[in-house]
């Protein structure tokens, strides 16, 4: 599977604050150290492969079984990250870790694009505190492509995400706090990370 310690992070731990993307390689290597679970990288992408999972926890039909896709940690030797540094979010254009991005044609300026017509949308009956994107600078762009991958986006998912963010009194900023008076859920919060499209899916029920 995967072995991007941010995907990890939004797919499997999204909510247990003390697991983050910069101390979760501690633990995949110790894991990968004391157990079958190895955890690798190959071709510039990290991966987890239980080297024993089909031979001892599974049962599954030879006739049924595809061609695997996904590399193996037999014959690979592992080049672990260093555990004290923050992983980097992946180069743009990369084909993805084991996901297409999207539906094949999905893009960072989509997204963008789709972002501000939601914003004009839902401006026309009431007022909207959730600014436009006016700049899809290099590193917008990489964490967009890195959400397309690790979240699976594609134009449909993202504009229900759009209309759960608007539909929201917190994320849409109707709704403020004295601490936080003007705070809304701004494209730069949404694309941050996994975690946080996951949580807004999770919060909106639009999954």
């Amino acid at each position: 599977m995967n072995g991007s310690p941010g995907f990890i992070k939004g797919e499997i731990c999204p909510r247990i604050p003390y697991l983050t993307e910069k101390n979760i390689p501690i633990y995949l290597k110790e894991i990968s150290e004391r157990t079958n679970v190895k955890w690798f990288e190959f071709d510039g992408r990290f991966w987890i492969h239980s080297t024993k999972f089909l031979s001892e926890h599974q049962t599954l039909n030879p006739d049924k079984l595809g061609r695997d896709k996904l590399p193996n940690y037999s014959g690979v030797t592992p080049e672990l990250v260093n555990p004290e540094v923050e992983v980097e979010v992946e180069e743009e254009g990369n084909s993805g870790i084991g996901v297409p991005p999207g539906n094949g044609s999905f893009s960072p300026e989509k997204m963008a694009e789709l972002w501000n017509q939601a914003v004009d949308f839902f401006s026309e009956d009431r007022l909207v505190k959730i600014p436009k994107v006016k700049n899809l600078s290099t590193d917008r762009k990489k964490k967009c492509s890195a959400r397309i991958r690790d979240c699976r986006l594609n134009e449909e998912s993202w504009k229900k995400i759009l209309n759960g963010i608007h539909a929201d009194d917190w994320l849409s900023g109707r709704k403020t706090s004295t601490k936080y008076p003007d705070w809304c859920a701004t494209f730069n919060y949404i694309i941050k990370n996994p975690s946080n499209i996951i949580q807004i899916l999770e919060k909106t029920d639009v999954q």
